[in-house]
């Protein structure tokens, strides 16, 4: 699975609900990462793309639902340090206890054109 079909897939599921950082680990496990450090690698790749394209924003779940990390929409590199070091926190595994990942307008476009390219 390349870094597109991963994108493409997380903006996919995003269209329906929010998305818990596990579920991007576990598609880019599916590629065939076996080391820890590519894991990492290949997951930190995906989500500073996700990120820095605007296409989702990183928060938690709270009183009123998904709530977007400020930095998330303004600081794509402060957002991705901050997921890093909570998945660091919790050695990669984080069992639904980290973050969250939500399409914004732009993802959710995205998925959407991804969609209507696939039935055609």
């Amino acid at each position: 699975m390349s870094d597109e079909e991963i994108i493409a897939e997380i903006l996919d599921e995003g269209l329906d609900d929010w998305i818990p950082i596990d579920g991007l680990i576990s598609l880019v496990k599916r590629e065939g990462k076996e080391s820890e450090e590519d894991l990492r690698n290949a997951t930190i790749r995906i989500l500073r793309l996700l990120l820095e394209g605007r296409m989702v924003t990183v928060g938690e779940l709270g009183e009123s639902g998904f709530e977007s990390w400020p930095e998330s929409v303004d600081d794509a590199e402060g957002a991705l340090l901050r997921v890093v070091e909570d998945l660091d926190r919790l050695d990669w595994f984080p069992q639904g206890a980290s973050c969250w990942i939500a399409n914004t307008p732009l993802g959710d476009a995205e998925a959407v054109r991804n969609r209507e390219s696939r039935e055609i």
